[in-house]
């Protein structure tokens, strides 16, 4: 299985096809949004190994 960086980084060349980002919420607790404007598709709040496996599964 490919490593985070290396998924996040080939998906991250496309800038245009998907956005990653790691907000945090008011009490500090940080969690990934991922964004695919071509496709509307999205997923929030989630962990890394959740953003990995939709990311794979793309």
């Amino acid at each position: 299985m490919a490593n985070f960086g290396d998924v996040l980084f080939q998906q991250l060349v496309k800038p245009a096809e998907i956005r990653v980002w790691q907000p945090r919420d008011d009490s500090g607790n940080i969690g990934w949004i991922v964004n695919v404007p071509a496709t509307g598709r999205s997923i929030e709040h989630v962990s890394e190994t959740q953003i990995r496996i939709w990311l794979e599964q793309r």
